[in-house]
């Protein structure tokens, strides 16, 4: 046997393998398994850590609070793999409530040599107030790649207080309105690579954003959202190249529904296709109105994210192709009866996002499922939101016995939303051969979306507000204008409503 003791040496044999050989072994275990064998000695949670952090790196530690002495630092406090690999896990997302006044404990958890480089990517999650977070957390940030901040209100400039205390600072995501201060935009990032700015407007005007970008020569990826076109013909103007941008057709400001003669839908179409005959923008359309999309056919070719609102099976009849399409998302309630034609219309999708807002046909999501498993060889994500305890009756089995069965295809991942699905899943079956299910918690959420935005669109609280609006300045020329509220620039109101 495996643990037998040599009576000679009074070692096991597994201790007499070389850490290579350790490693070939580890690698074929299942995370629970992994973390179940890292607490029987020393050695093994070293070798289990390191094994952990290769096939696992995009596991998440969040901390929601923390204790002054540094007691749970871990959360959420059920995960086996947080407990056993704590000091090894690179994402970590910090939700702002509990920890404004206790970053220093924070910070403490994240010093000393064994926790040298090991954090990648920080997510600043809903902050009432984020100024000087940075120098309470210089251990942390230190060795920083990613920073996300997510609905975060800085006053004070946000690189003195955060930015630059991550030299590393490669991929920077802002992804609210909550800043005061603009002289961030102005800086020197010396790592910079990818600058991702989605928000209600540019804030700015665009030569700030212009200015950010020349002082960066290392960016290679520029990505948008924001609510007005015309912050879209700013840009064009000088000459900014916008390598990601994301558009919602949803209605017209008066609330009628949105047609493709609109002259809104018209205008917001002209400029689309200024923009995409002088660069190659890779386009995410959210389509929220039926009636629109034959007119979105122009666009084809360059869309690469579709977020779905209503019925697919429309959607099948109107477009033809979707060659270059790699991300879907649709609510279970509107997945197609003839499943087979999505399918074989997105030949290069990689992730598929599905969620529950009504009653749905189960048997059409699993038909989907297995469509998609069987038939996509670059699927390698699978996201599904808000189900029930229906998503227990998936066979995930038949879903890994197709997957091995097409040839070429990548691995995939299921995340699921739902904590009750995970307590009557039988655990023993979370990895398969080609499928892995995964609680969607437990990694960051890296969909490319401005994230409470596209929430609010599939049925929970959001910021309403519709890009397709848009107007006369005002008599200094920096009015803005969203669903009925208007006010100066910096001082912008939104209305907070349940779709």
């Amino acid at each position: 046997m495996l643990w037998e003791q040599n009576d000679e040496v009074n070692k096991s044999a597994f201790e007499k393998l070389k850490d290579e050989y350790c490693y070939d072994i580890l690698r074929r275990l299942p995370l629970d398994d992994l973390c179940a064998l890292s607490g029987t000695c020393t050695r093994l949670h070293s070798l289990c850590g390191k094994q952990f952090l290769e096939k696992y790196p995009s596991k998440v530690m969040r901390i929601d609070s923390i204790q002054e002495d540094g007691t749970w630092v871990k959360e959420p406090r059920d995960e086996m793999y947080i407990k056993c690999f704590d000091k090894s896990i690179r994402n970590v997302i910090l939700n702002g409530d509990g920890l404004e006044t206790k970053l220093d404990v924070v910070n403490e958890f994240y010093k000393g040599k064994e926790m040298e480089g090991v954090v990648k990517e920080v997510h600043f999650n809903n902050w009432r107030r984020l100024d000087g977070a940075g120098i309470k957390l210089v251990d942390m940030l230190k060795s920083a790649e990613t920073i996300t901040i997510d609905y975060s209100a800085i006053v004070e400039d946000p690189y003195d207080g955060i930015f630059k205390y991550a030299p590393n600072l490669k991929l920077l995501s802002v992804r609210n309105l909550n800043f005061t201060s603009t002289d961030w935009l102005q800086q020197r990032y010396a790592q910079l690579e990818s600058f991702e700015y989605h928000s209600l407007s540019l804030g700015p005007d665009a030569n700030k954003i212009k200015l950010l970008l020349d002082t960066n020569p290392n960016i290679q990826r520029f990505s948008l959202f924001c609510t007005d076109v015309n912050d879209i013909v700013q840009l064009m103007a000088k000459n900014v190249e916008i390598d990601e941008l994301f558009v919602h057709f949803r209605s017209d400001p008066s609330g009628g529904a949105l047609t493709a003669n609109d002259i809104h839908f018209n205008y917001t179409m002209n400029i689309l296709m200024k923009l995409l005959a002088a660069q190659n923008v890779n386009l995410h359309l959210l389509v929220s109105k039926a009636d629109i999309i034959s007119g979105l056919a122009f666009l084809h070719s360059n869309m690469v994210g579709v977020y779905f609102n209503v019925s697919i099976d429309e959607v099948l009849t109107k477009m033809y192709t979707f060659e270059n399409l790699q991300f879907l998302r649709i609510a279970a309630s509107h997945l197609p009866f003839a499943y087979t034609d999505m399918i074989e219309k997105m030949p290069n999708l990689t992730e598929l996002y599905i969620d529950e807002i009504s009653h749905f046909n189960f048997q059409k999501l699993h038909q989907t499922l297995l469509a998609a498993v069987g038939q996509l060889v670059k699927l390698m994500k699978i996201f599904l939101y808000d189900f029930t305890n229906q998503l227990t009756e998936i066979d995930f089995l038949a879903l890994d016995q197709e997957r091995m069965e097409l040839r070429g295809a990548a691995h995939l991942k299921i995340y699921i939303h739902s904590k009750d699905f995970f307590a009557s899943f039988p655990l023993k079956f979370v990895e398969f051969e080609m499928i892995e299910i995964v609680a969607a918690e437990t990694e960051p959420s890296n969909y490319p979306f401005f994230l409470n935005y596209i929430h609010g669109i599939f049925g929970h609280k959001a910021f309403d507000y519709n890009l397709n609006k848009h107007h006369q300045a005002g008599p200094s020329g920096t009015s803005k204008t969203v669903e009925g509220y208007e006010s100066d620039e910096g001082d912008l109101e939104v209305k907070q409503t349940e779709p």
